[in-house]
């Protein structure tokens, strides 16, 4: 479909460029886009505003609304919020070609397409529309901070190479900026007019190439006007250009590029140059007559060229002509038209109807003044409620966190409370726990006590016992007697010890000896080892060597698949002897 579209524009432009002046040219081929059959919808929104453009311009109104609504009609039933900024795009640009212009209104278009700016994910629209409320706020507040602006540049910067309008919103950025810094600050005015001149160059469009020369050309005479060779190289460059490309150029720019070469010429006059701004006259002459617009910058050059020749007749009865144009289409300028029109009677010494035209220049300016004042009402209103607004949005994000930290409070209230709640079960159940625990300890000490006694009891009766048995015994008798108390003595240890160690001690040495058995001799050493007694010790209560003791450790190593550098103490006592 693009594709038709090119070929289409291509074809009309051959066809009609010798016939026919760019304002033309660029009408017919819109009107064709937009009439093809085969043109969709959403594709003719963008050149039905453009036309709307373009029709305003020739002071056709009825017209330009008509395609307006036409645009907002398909735009409003396309999903992609990017359609709807080409046609704010419009409304912005008959808001600041009107007078008395209305603020509010403006600011309202303003919010629209913030709104259709942050509802597409089209890079290119969201620069477009950037673009547009910078060049709006500009216009309207000379106190403007550009931040619209530098986000159009921003989101321009990322779009391909290839995208249609990439370098016309750069170009649109850095025109603004050079202006604003023209007259202030050269370093800056310098840089953005360099800037500018590459991205007019990218885009291609000769109007941005045309404009983009004549702003260099001004720059070079108001900072270099001592250096002809710079100035006569520019100016030749310059009328090349538009001679060039003059049906490639509209009205407007046409007439800033002769506007601009009149403004030069003074300083490098030469017969050749003066030839060729009368050529180019000539053509603005023929534009004219096509639309108000036409004949309007047509008539400022002719004023211009008619008071720099001196012929001051020829300029007031142009001034007059303009003057009628003004009061249709530029009222807001018609206070400098009377101003010029008094300057021009005051050199042809016409002093009364000088004084005429320089009153009715006054009662406009009054009257101007007045709309300027209005305009600051309606923005100061309009600055004012947007601070309110702020301060509204201020008081809500206020409330906002207050809600959240006496919210973030209640939950870190109730989270340490039920902390607390769980370390006090916590706390119930150890102690619970720990009380059942010494219940049981008591419990059992109470059993081993009893059992104890019983059989602390049972040997003091038996060694009473003997002792009144021993005084009918010989001696012989007694130290067999003696012999059988000390195995006797031993064994009412090793029966202490098992009661002493826990019966789940000796499973774990078992298991960690398997496949091999422990005998109760191993188990017994074992038990020994476990209350950290030495090897003399072991000897001693179990009544045999010294090297008998480093034997049987040597046994129990193998038994418990240990090492020679493994330690046979540490691992028994490693394993728990209770429970």
């Amino acid at each position: 479909m693009k594709k038709i579209l090119t070929i289409l524009f291509l074809f009309t432009l051959t066809y009609c460029a010798s016939a026919q002046y760019y304002e033309e040219i660029l009408i017919d081929s819109l009107q064709r886009i937009v009439a093809h059959p085969a043109t969709k919808d959403a594709e003719r929104i963008d050149p039905l505003a453009h036309l709307s453009r373009l029709y305003m311009s020739r002071g056709d109104s009825a017209i330009a609304e008509n395609l307006l609504a036409q645009a907002r009609r398909l735009a409003t039933q396309e999903k992609d919020s990017k359609y709807m900024i080409y046609v704010y795009n419009q409304e912005l640009m008959n808001f600041l070609n009107a007078y008395p212009r209305k603020i509010t209104r403006a600011f309202q278009i303003i919010d629209s397409v913030y709104i259709a700016i942050n509802n597409t994910s089209n890079l290119e629209a969201r620069a477009m529309g950037y673009a547009y409320i910078g060049e709006t706020k500009y216009k309207i507040s000379p106190e403007y901070d550009f931040e619209d602006f530098f986000k159009a540049l921003s989101l321009a910067e990322q779009l391909p190479e290839q995208a249609a309008k990439k370098y016309r919103i750069m170009y649109s950025v850095y025109y603004h900026l050079h202006i604003r810094y023209n007259l202030t600050d050269t370093t800056n005015a310098k840089k953005y007019l360099t800037l500018l001149q590459e991205a007019a160059k990218n885009s291609g469009d000769k109007n941005y190439i045309c404009v983009a020369m004549c702003t260099n050309l001004f720059f070079d005479k108001l900072y270099s006007a001592n250096d002809k060779k710079l100035l006569a190289r520019e100016f030749t460059a310059l009328e090349k250009f538009i001679s060039e490309n003059r049906n490639k150029i509209q009205p407007s720019d046409y007439g800033i590029a002769v506007s601009t070469l009149l403004t030069v010429y003074p300083l490098i006059p030469n017969v050749s140059y003066i030839k060729k701004i009368d050529e180019h006259r000539e053509i603005l002459r023929e534009m004219g007559r096509k639309s108000f617009n036409n004949q309007y910058t047509f008539l400022t050059v002719e004023i211009f060229y008619m008071y720099y020749k001196k012929n001051y007749a020829e300029a007031i009865h142009l001034l007059w002509q303009k003057i009628e144009l003004d009061e249709v289409i530029h009222p807001n300028l018609l206070f400098t038209s009377y101003k010029d029109l008094a300057t021009i009677y005051f050199k042809a010494e016409q002093y009364k109807e000088s004084a005429e035209a320089m009153k009715k220049s006054l009662d406009y300016q009054q009257q101007y003044q007045t709309a300027k004042m209005n305009e600051q009402y309606q923005l100061a209103e309009v600055k004012f409620g947007v601070e309110k607004q702020n301060l509204q949005i201020e008081e809500q994000r206020s409330k906002m966190i207050i809600l959240s930290l006496t919210a973030i409070g209640i939950i870190v209230v109730l989270i340490f409370l039920i902390l607390l709640l769980n370390r006090r079960r916590k706390i119930n159940r150890l102690e619970k726990e720990k009380a059942d625990l010494l219940t049981k300890q008591a419990m059992e000490n109470s059993l081993r006590l009893e059992k104890d006694f019983i059989i602390n009891t049972t040997e003091l009766n038996r060694k009473n016992l003997l002792i009144n048995n021993a005084k009918d015994m010989d001696k012989e008798q007694f130290e067999k007697v003696m012999r059988n108390e000390q195995k006797n003595l031993k064994l009412i240890e090793y029966t202490k010890l098992f009661r002493e160690i826990s019966s789940h001690f000796y499973k774990l040495l078992q298991q960690h000896a398997s496949p091999h058995n422990l005998s109760s001799n191993d188990l017994k050493y074992c038990a020994y080892i476990s209350l950290r007694m030495n090897n003399k010790e072991l000897a001693n209560i179990m009544n045999v060597k010294y090297a008998t003791v480093l034997s049987q450790k040597y046994r129990l190593k193998k038994k418990f698949h240990l090492s020679e550098n493994d330690d046979l103490e540490a691992f028994i006592c490693s394993i728990p002897s209770s429970l």
